[in-house]
């Protein structure tokens, strides 16, 4: 299970990873929420936890408090994209895919940091559409575990075949 898949999990079934003071994982889950795959799992990519872990602590403690509410209503524009979803939930009609060529060396864990602080800074991208028996809501989700970054390394495959390989890789996120 990669890290993507892991935090996924998680998220799905409302388990929190939190860090103590120590550097340890303290494991926050509903009963019978965690299983010893999961765990498992966890203790496989217990450094890049803890190394996510610190640095969501460390962009924390310089945000800007928000106030807004957690949960709420949706605004018109939002019920639109709801329904669209639920007629077409395959539809990548509201997806903006872009492809960046990088030269050079480059940190993932930098722009990792980087795009999990826009992440924390801004709620739109966190919001989720939950269906509830009052109809749809918006949830502004917890930001410590929603982005990772996959690395797909093409330096081995022959030039000829990079470019093949990079567009299918595009249109199978699309």
């Amino acid at each position: 299970m990669s890290i993507y898949e892991l935090f996924a999990a998680l998220e799905q079934r409302r388990i929190k990873l939190l860090l103590t003071d120590d550097e340890q994982i303290k494991i926050s889950a509903p009963k019978g929420a965690m299983d010893q795959p999961l765990l498992s799992a966890i203790k496989q990519h217990k450094s890049d936890i803890i190394d996510r872990l610190l640095a969501n602590k460390a962009s924390s403690e310089n945000k800007i408090a928000v106030t807004k509410l957690q949960q709420s209503q949706l605004s018109y524009s939002q019920k639109r994209m709801w329904f669209a979803h639920r007629m077409e939930p395959a539809s990548a009609q509201y997806n903006m895919s872009h492809a960046v060529k990088i030269s050079g060396a480059f940190d993932v864990a930098r722009a990792e940091a980087v795009i999990s602080e826009i992440i924390q800074r801004h709620q739109v991208l966190r919001t989720v559409y939950r269906d509830t028996d009052d109809g749809p809501i918006q949830v502004v989700q917890d930001a410590a575990h929603l982005f990772s970054m996959p690395i797909i390394d093409l330096q081995n495959t022959p030039h000829s075949q990079q470019h093949a390989q990079i567009s299918q890789l595009i249109n199978q996120e699309a």
